[in-house]
């Protein structure tokens, strides 16, 4: 195997090693949540509206986690960076500059001002173009764009450079519309629950509420409940193993694509 390709997938290996430590952890701790969490009994009937409420957490997930999903995604994005060194330099035979990395740009100004044909110069016309297809500033128009894989690992990367990336729970819940038949619960009346990211519970708040006429729902009420990444600019609706696993997708894809032009 080529020595470049070799380093850029040892990155990628010590990224997943990361990853399944999280996957372990997370595994013991939403299990000894779930069993910790405090639900203020059965249903409570109040103004015409059944409602149920979460009490108390218990405790926030260990600093841990969020110090393995920085380090996951640092090996990430920094084996993107070897991955445009390798390419320069396997085509120049010199050594690239110190400020040679993976471009991430929000326009297509910044992309041609600082990587076309200086920050990447001697790397192939095509390698470019292939990067160039990748740039954030591609996908503004999809609503997600902000959640944009390649985005968010050089945001969340930055973040941890500074702080650990902050976890917290986040709980989700939900009856299934089979379920809501059976109690007799017409779709105009479907089950509102709510979606929250949450670090400790100080008090009580409401996580889920229905009319009073319906059939109360002993007994069957349902929630996932997993550690999620909450920064200043990301809300992270999946878990963060779901997250990690999204990214790493992605940046495997493009060292793929960039593979056939280092020499």
């Amino acid at each position: 195997m080529n020595m470049h390709i070799e380093n850029i997938e040892a990155k990628l290996a010590r990224a997943n090693e990361h990853m399944d430590e999280i996957s372990a952890m997370s595994a013991n701790l939403v299990k000894t949540a779930r069993d910790n969490f405090s639900f203020r009994g059965a249903a409570i009937r109040h103004q015409e509206r059944y409602h149920i409420y979460v009490e108390d957490l218990g405790y926030p997930p260990p600093i841990k986690i969020g110090i393995l999903t920085g380090e996951a995604v640092h090996q990430m994005r920094s084996a993107l960076d070897h991955l445009v060194w390798a390419v320069i330099y396997t085509n120049t035979k010199e050594r690239p500059s110190t400020r040679c990395s993976f471009p991430l740009c929000e326009n297509p100004k910044t992309f041609r001002e600082n990587f076309y044909g200086n920050l990447l110069q001697g790397m192939p016309v095509g390698a470019i173009d292939q990067i160039e297809k990748f740039q954030p500033y591609n996908f503004v128009e999809l609503p997600e764009s902000a959640y944009y894989p390649l985005k968010m690992l050089s945001d969340l990367d930055n973040t941890s450079k500074q702080r650990v990336i902050p976890i917290s729970w986040y709980l989700i819940t939900f009856r299934p519309i089979a379920e809501q038949e059976k109690l007799g619960i017409a779709a105009d009346q479907v089950i509102k629950f709510d979606e929250r990211v949450l670090v400790t519970v100080k008090e009580p708040f409401l996580i889920a509420s229905w009319p009073s006429d319906s059939p109360e729902p002993e007994g069957l009420l349902q929630y996932s409940l997993c550690c999620s990444i909450v920064t200043d600019e990301f809300r992270f609706n999946e878990g963060v193993e779901e997250t990690l696993e999204v990214l790493f997708r992605y940046t495997s894809n493009m060292i793929d694509l960039l593979k056939p032009y280092i020499k």
